[in-house]
């Protein structure tokens, strides 16, 4: 018996002017900092919740993904292995992103990026996924799926020249069946990537560089999030 065909949906990616729209509307918000976070690294929600402040480099801008944060029915549980065997990275981040969360771990009480109202727990990933579709409706953004950030930081890469397989390194895939076999990536192609993203986002859009500058020289996100762990609208 031949089992039907499933039919995969094609991946959606931000435009320019969406991503530009996105931004504008996070900027006053305490996700803000994360969001950028997604897309200009390529991690997973369940990587992000599950990142702690000793996975944070600030000498070399850089991640480690060690935890992930899912469901298991209403339960809560943080795991310590990831999606694929290639989860476990390091990720570089943009220098200007560097800043903003250095800000928000002088200001943290918890050992989570995004902890939640008890500061033991990060903030739960459907909680976090409905802000941010939220934030999406308000960019009047209709498809606000977390997950195409991934994609349009794939795509932002590909664009700009970088190899696919340093593409899979830093996205953490196991394989790369529909371009090319996989292969290591050096650190100092690592420092590609993340040299990449700061251009893009310096040149494309340069309101961001302002916003960062702007909510630099105020509070942290931290303090502006009042419940943590909360719908914040």
């Amino acid at each position: 018996i031949e089992l039907p065909k499933i039919e995969k949906k094609p991946a959606t990616v931000l435009s320019q002017e969406e991503l530009e729209r996105l931004l504008a509307t996070l900027s006053t918000h305490s996700y803000y900092p994360y969001i950028l976070l997604c897309v200009t690294t390529g991690i997973r929600r369940e990587e992000l919740l599950g990142l702690c402040w000793d996975h944070v480099d600030f000498s070399k801008n850089t991640i480690k993904i060690e935890k992930t944060v899912v469901l298991a029915g209403s339960d809560l549980v943080l795991k310590n292995e990831g999606k694929t065997k290639g989860s476990h990275r390091t990720l570089q981040f943009p220098s200007f992103v560097s800043k903003m969360l250095l800000k928000e771990k002088e200001a943290a009480t918890s050992e989570f990026l995004l902890p939640d109202s008890t500061g033991k727990m990060p903030v739960r990933p459907d909680v976090f996924s409905n802000t941010y579709r939220k934030l999406c409706k308000k960019a009047n953004i209709s498809h606000g799926g977390l997950h195409c950030l991934r994609h349009t930081y794939a795509s932002i890469l590909v664009s700009q020249g970088i190899p696919l397989p340093l593409v899979q390194n830093a996205l953490g895939h196991s394989d790369l069946s529909m371009t090319m076999h996989y292969t290591h990536a050096l650190p100092e192609q690592s420092q590609e990537v993340s040299n990449t993203m700061d251009t893009y986002f310096k040149n494309l859009i340069p309101a961001s560089a302002s916003l960062v500058k702007e909510r630099l020289s105020s509070t942290s996100f931290a303090n502006c999030r009042k419940t943590a762990g909360k719908v914040i609208s």
